[in-house]
């Protein structure tokens, strides 16, 4: 169990890549199964959760997932009216008996329905509302691989807000076009996959305490935020991955670009997905 819980106030790294604040103490642990393993797999060897391979691998294909996501979310307006309380009248409400944004409520369902298929049973899925649906797949034991306070740590408040107030903003052009169920749908799917990607830096967290313990050990005793923040840190692999994000958001653009134009459709030049905007969105996401 690593110690990194005992650490003082410090930044999450979430990955190497994105900040959202919070207490080291509370990023320790790794997530207790990498994309690459099967839940089978887990089950028997928990090892391969904190392989350096799959690490990378797992990653990669994350950040992909999240630049499709943005690419296909940028096909629509920003649509406001998805955002706002009472644009559209939806049957839910929250705590304080307050409508649900049509957003709100469509993230919600989806992760009622997800419950009930365990999603939300394993450590590397992060839900945004209390989910409570009864399962109609048997439970998966996982293995102990995160300490106990690695269960309460969730930033998906964090992760809303930074999607809504600068994501959106950046990869979508103001205005309405009513296509609100599809950006809906959309927003459903670049938000899980943030919050997946960003809740992972557990994982990477307890990977690189776990090949340096002794001088992780040393800064914890010592409360040296700013050290600890220097070690976790690789300002060399940090530009190679911002790199090949806008690398890899500008190509993915001009594939969908051509393949729109090969199809013969019929599309304006400008609904079209633009890499300059993916590219620098991504980016900077990444980078922070």
């Amino acid at each position: 169990m690593s110690v990194l819980k005992h650490a003082g106030k410090q930044q999450v790294r979430l990955g190497g890549h994105l900040h959202l604040h919070s207490g080291l103490k509370r990023t320790t642990s790794a997530m207790a199964r990498a994309s690459s393993t099967s839940d089978r797999d887990l089950m028997k060897d928990s090892s391969p959760a904190l392989s350096l391979d799959n690490i990378r691998s797992s990653l990669i294909r994350q950040e992909d997932t999240i630049i499709f996501n943005f690419i296909e979310r940028a096909q629509f307006a920003k649509n406001d009216a998805v955002y706002t309380p009472d644009a559209v009248p939806v049957p839910g409400f929250d705590s304080r008996g307050q409508r649900y944004s049509l957003l709100q409520y469509v993230l919600h369902e989806t992760e009622q329905l997800h419950a009930k298929l365990r999603r939300y049973t394993s450590p590397d899925e992060h839900p945004f509302f209390e989910v409570a649906a009864p399962l109609v797949l048997p439970p998966i034991t996982y293995p102990p691989i995160l300490a106990p306070c690695a269960e309460q740590i969730n930033i998906n408040d964090k992760v809303m807000h930074v999607y809504l107030s600068e994501v959106l903003p950046g990869i979508t052009t103001p205005g309405d076009d009513s296509n609100y169920g599809s950006a809906g749908v959309l927003d459903v799917l670049c938000l899980q996959a943030l919050s997946k990607r960003i809740h992972y830096g557990k994982f990477v967290a307890e990977a690189k305490f776990r090949s340096q313990t002794e001088e992780y050990t040393r800064l914890i005793r010592a409360q040296d935020a700013d050290g600890i923040m220097a070690l976790l840190t690789d300002k060399a692999v940090e530009k190679k991955v911002n790199w090949r994000e806008r690398y890899s958001t500008g190509c993915k653009c001009l594939r969908v670009r051509r393949s729109v134009l090969h199809a013969g459709a019929k599309l304006p030049f400008h609904t079209l997905p633009q890499p300059t905007t993916n590219q620098k969105m991504t980016g900077e996401l990444m980078e922070r």
